[in-house]
């Protein structure tokens, strides 16, 4: 059974709320990251929980062509011995440009406090112009540079493992769809997410 883009985990809205309560505890760089592992860990479950019980029509000609289905007497919607249902992870570019930023600036250079970024997020930038500039155009980029690349990596690995720690049973599936809404740390307005290679 395949379904495919059933649903997707928001990789900017694990990052965010990971930097924003990370920086508000007083966390390192790497509390931070522990935090973004576990929020993806939960929108991959309740992504799991919602479609635990979703409901195919039966598919009677296309079951007689999957391995299994005859000989179990079973139509692939009741599940297949092998069930993909496709979630994917979004938008991990700019999560990975958010992560990026925020060890380099608060972290590893540190010319921007914690408390001064947790009131631009919190402002959507407004009155904070520079700052948002610096974190726009300093900041390393994913496809640019090798910090943010290494991110990229990390945030795709967080997600493998949250997917590969679900047994699901047959016809369980998963779709969670959670937007951000909120400006990032990469500078990125809120609402106004998209792509790009450089500022």
């Amino acid at each position: 059974m395949e379904v495919v883009n059933i649903g997707a985990v928001s990789f900017p809205a694990a990052v965010d709320a990971a930097i924003r309560e990370g920086l508000a505890a007083g966390d390192g760089f790497a509390g931070i990251l522990r935090r973004t592992a576990a929020d993806i860990r939960e929108q991959v479950s309740v992504a799991v929980k919602s479609y635990a019980r979703l409901l195919l029509p039966p598919a009677p000609y296309y079951s007689v062509v999957m391995d299994g289905c005859l000989e179990r007497g079973r139509d692939l919607s009741a599940g297949l011995r092998y069930n993909n249902f496709g979630i994917h992870g979004a938008a991990s570019s700019n999560a990975a440009d958010a992560l990026a930023a925020v060890e380099q600036l608060v972290f590893k250079e540190s010319p921007v406090a914690p408390a001064e970024l947790i009131a631009a997020l919190d402002a959507d930038f407004e009155g904070h112009a520079a700052l948002r500039q610096r974190l726009l155009v300093e900041a390393p980029k994913a496809g640019n540079d090798p910090e943010a690349d290494q991110l990229l990596a990390t945030l795709f690995g967080y997600f493998a493992e949250a997917c590969e720690a679900i047994r699901t049973t047959a016809g369980a599936g998963v779709s969670v769809r959670a937007p951000v809404r909120r400006c990032t740390t990469s500078g990125w307005r809120a609402g106004r997410l998209g792509m790009r290679l450089r500022p």
